[in-house]
């Protein structure tokens, strides 16, 4: 009885200790993009899916590939407001309808239009857990 007790709690653990190394979730992603959306559309971008759809790593790093579909709660110019380009999708927005002169890089879109996007995100693995692109940790 000792010997199975024993077994069986040593499996336990060791499915324990492998499901806390994995690699990071489609939730962690989803967390990832939402802030990201929070910070830079001023309200007016709400997310409506995610979905991981492929990912590798090694020990130390983890590439997430995702889409993503949004939804423009308002009338609002988007775009990449100070001409980077990144690996995540720029959620930066401002109201308006249609961009000045100065703004020839921003795109006008419409209160209920969606858009997809595709991207990836890098999380590294930290000593606490996988630290994504946003600097927290999941």
């Amino acid at each position: 009885m000792s010997r199975l007790f024993h077994s069986v709690f040593s499996a336990l653990l060791a499915s324990l200790l492998l499901g806390c190394s994995g690699t990071p979730s489609e939730s962690a992603g989803r967390q990832v993009i939402e802030r990201r959306i929070e910070k830079q559309s001023n309200g007016l971008i709400e997310l409506v899916e995610f979905k991981k759809t492929n990912g590798a790593g090694d020990a130390s790093t983890y590439q997430m590939e995702f889409s993503t579909t949004v939804r423009y709660k308002a009338n609002c110019l988007v775009g990449s407001l100070d001409g980077r380009m990144e690996t995540l999708p720029d959620f930066r927005a401002i109201p308006g309808t249609r961009p000045s002169a100065m703004q020839f890089y921003l795109t006008g879109k419409t209160a209920g239009e969606t858009e997809t996007h595709t991207g990836t995100m890098l999380f590294q693995k930290t000593e606490r857990g996988w630290q994504g692109p946003d600097g927290n940790l999941y």
